[in-house]
């Protein structure tokens, strides 16, 4: 199976704070969407465990996974886990 996937950041500074906030997939027959919580004040993004752990399971899954900007997706995918 081949998966495509992005993601939405807070911006575009890993190193310094931003993460994502979204995460989308497509598989070609189905749609994937999992959202963080964003605190309006602060900015910081948490994730449930479920919701990261679907992720997961899908990319591992996957024979081979497209990235529209794999240095950034990879790096905010790996900021949380």
């Amino acid at each position: 199976m081949i998966v495509a996937v992005d993601t939405e950041t807070t911006g575009l500074d890993i190193f310094h704070g931003c993460r994502p906030f979204m995460i989308s997939a497509c598989d070609g027959n189905y749609d994937y969407l999992w959202e963080g919580q964003v605190n309006g004040w602060t900015r910081e993004v948490t994730w449930s465990n479920s919701e990261k752990q679907e992720a997961i399971d899908l990319m591992d899954d996957a024979k081979t996974i497209v990235f529209h900007n794999a240095l950034f997706d990879i790096r905010a995918l790996s900021s949380i886990g």
